[in-house]
């Protein structure tokens, strides 16, 4: 039995053609396969903590004149450095409190440190009025340390001139060494001194070394 045979002239259309015909003459499909977008990795979410109420009833308004991010891998932590009116212990237990609470919440900190200092001036020269450090899940600076708070505060008082006796003697006491290594304290107590037009018996380090002396640990009052 001889097999029909079935051409095609220019003349003919494709859709008079048997389905079978026309799936093999027809051209392949070109069109390119749109790649699948890619997703972006997402930051981990900002550690939720709960907030027991704390006495800071006595906080002063402070202002930030420096701040330093601590963070190690995945632990967020920031140190703090302010200055405020606050005078008594409590003011000044409050307000550096108040400021760690604050601070962590904007930037959803796991630790952060507060130093209240009495000047710009004398800032990290180990004289602050109140140091307050705080980790909300309770493991302090790093794990395994267990710490919540830590408070520390103080309710000496100093001169308005004692910063500066401060800074003057910090920045200058290298250009009076003697030859064993020691600090010329006369020659620099005479140079701060005349610097400042105030008598050399005034110029010592004495208020603020009291503060260092009198900065007891401060417990948080829980409500």
């Amino acid at each position: 039995m001889e097999e029909a045979v079935m051409s095609l002239t220019s003349s003919d259309s494709l859709a008079t053609l048997p389905p079978q015909v026309q799936t093999a003459t027809s051209p392949p499909n070109t069109q390119a396969v749109a790649p699948k977008p890619s997703i972006a990795p997402t930051a981990p979410p900002a550690p939720s903590y709960t907030y027991p109420a704390i006495d800071i009833s006595s906080a002063k308004p402070y202002t930030i004149i420096a701040a330093k991010d601590t963070s190690v891998g995945n632990r967020k932590r920031k140190e703090i450095k302010i200055i405020s009116s606050a005078a008594s212990r409590d003011e000044r237990a409050h307000t550096a409190m108040k400021a760690a609470i604050e601070t962590q919440q904007q930037f959803g900190l796991d630790f952060v440190e507060v130093w209240l200092e009495p000047s710009p001036l004398i800032m990290g020269a180990g004289y602050q009025y109140a140091i307050a450090r705080y980790a909300p899940d309770g493991q302090g600076y790093s794990p395994p340390q267990q710490l919540t708070w830590e408070v520390q505060a103080s309710d000496q008082q100093v001169s308005k001139q004692a910063p500066a006796i401060g800074e003057l003697w910090f920045q200058n006491r290298d250009s009076f060494q003697t030859s064993d290594g020691l600090t010329d304290e006369p020659r620099l107590e005479a140079f701060i001194s005349k610097k400042l037009g105030i008598p050399k018996a005034q110029v010592n380090l004495d208020q603020l070394q009291l503060i260092i002396l009198t900065r007891k640990p401060y417990p948080p009052n829980f409500k």
